[in-house]
């Protein structure tokens, strides 16, 4: 049988319910950490809005994407006058392709915002240090690897999506068709 033994201020800190460990805080220390902290959960906020506004648009252009090259094929089985419109799925991609890019620069801003807060806050009181800091506030984001891992997908899903709209534009250029 295996005895697990924790022991160790990061245990107490775990074990400590919050709001014991926050009424030992002094005063001005729980004032800097509800403005850090409300800073970034208005920048988690904007991550978040801003990841639903890319999807929810490129969603949109998806479908509009995919109707028209429909179209566009039925036309061309069927010898219609709709052909002349072939530039409207690569228009349609390039508008994707363009917001989302805009949404990589406003989603990394936030991100980089919650990483520079984050930064500045555990560089403030040197002297009460880390684990004094640690042991009288929650820290402001999780685990420095929780943290890295849980902000991988708003950093790396817009890239993907750009470049499925690369791949939908080089295949609808290609002389299969669909």
């Amino acid at each position: 049988m295996v005895k697990l033994s924790f022991r160790g201020s990061l245990w107490k800190h775990i074990m400590t319910p919050p709001s014991a460990s926050l009424k030992q805080a002094p005063k001005e220390y729980l004032e800097i950490y509800s403005l850090y902290r409300e800073r970034v959960s208005q920048e988690d906020n904007l991550v978040n809005h801003r990841m639903g506004w890319m999807l929810l648009s490129n969603a949109i252009f998806f479908g509009f994407f995919a109707a028209l090259i429909a179209a566009l094929s039925n036309d061309r089985a069927t010898g219609s006058s709709f052909s002349r419109f072939s530039f409207v799925p690569t228009t349609i991609a390039l508008f994707g392709i363009i917001c989302t890019g805009g949404s990589i620069i406003s989603i990394h801003a936030a991100l980089d915002e919650i990483d520079y807060l984050h930064d500045i806050y555990r560089t403030m009181y040197p002297e009460i240090g880390e684990a004094e800091r640690m042991r009288l506030m929650p820290s402001l984001v999780g685990h420095k690897n929780y943290h890295f891992f849980g902000t991988i997908v708003p950093r790396l899903m817009p890239w993907g999506i750009i470049l499925l709209w690369v791949a939908l534009i080089i295949f609808q250029h290609m002389e299969f068709r669909w």
